[in-house]
């Protein structure tokens, strides 16, 4: 079972690096994970099904990874606790190498418990637990904004019916100067279509991050029905 389990998230890294790269295949992704499985994270206890909604959600989290300049993840270690014939605990160890907006790359080690069953001699994920990902990202600067950065301006609430039209196309932000996209009720679509950039679609909602707009790359929004958002602008402090 060990050799199998190793083979599993070899495989995983080398399926989430070629996501990170843009070249993602969904029906890979969701043979690493059993029919139904359960997740466990500082911010509660979730149950799935390996469905289409489950893939739409595996999509959207590696394009948000790329987002925040994840440049790959390496396996580190394997250590395996078996709990029967048929099942077993995998400690993994990563380590993600981010790049940042005007500093040095980072890496990040981090732990990883996932359950594994191992049917038919193809082990499968059915649970996993991890730590608290966003205050690590947060701690290294990587989620949110570059330090420094202070908010001058800010656009009117716009909704579905009065966006300016060149928001809808293809547009960007002078040198030196961020954007974040609110979104204050409904979804939006956030697209980065630059051609330094990986492709990047975003649904921005109330209850998420804003949408990080960077210096002088392309991008576009679209409306998902009804909807209220705004942009904030900001620079740095000097």
């Amino acid at each position: 079972m060990e050799a199998s389990v190793r083979d599993l998230f070899e495989r995983y890294e080398r399926l989430f690096n070629r996501a990170l790269s843009g070249v993602l295949d969904l029906d890979e992704v969701a043979s690493l994970y059993a029919s139904e499985f359960i997740g466990a994270a500082p911010v509660g206890v979730m149950t799935g099904k390996n469905d289409e909604n489950f893939a739409q959600a595996m999509a959207l989290g590696y394009a948000n990874y790329r987002t925040m300049g994840m440049k790959d993840m390496r396996l580190r270690d394997v250590h395996l606790s078996p709990i029967d014939e048929l099942h077993c605990m995998a400690k993994v160890s990563w380590t993600a190498t981010y790049s940042r907006w005007d500093e040095a790359d980072v890496a990040l080690d981090f732990d990883v418990h996932y359950f594994v069953q191992y049917l038919d001699e193809e082990p499968t994920v059915f649970g996993w637990v991890s730590g608290d990902e966003e205050a690590l990202l947060r701690e290294h600067g990587i989620l949110g904004p570059p330090e420094g950065l202070r908010s001058y301006k800010r656009t009117p609430t716009f909704t579905e019916e009065n966006i300016p039209q060149n928001l809808l196309k293809d547009h960007s932000t002078k040198e030196g100067t961020w954007g974040l996209i609110h979104v204050e009720q409904g979804k939006l679509r956030y697209l980065v279509t630059d051609d330094r950039r990986t492709p990047m679609e975003l649904i921005l909602t109330p209850e998420g991050e804003p949408g990080l707009v960077e210096p002088t790359i392309l991008h576009r929004v679209e409306p998902l029905g009804p909807v209220r958002f705004h942009v904030e602008f900001l620079q740095r402090g000097d």
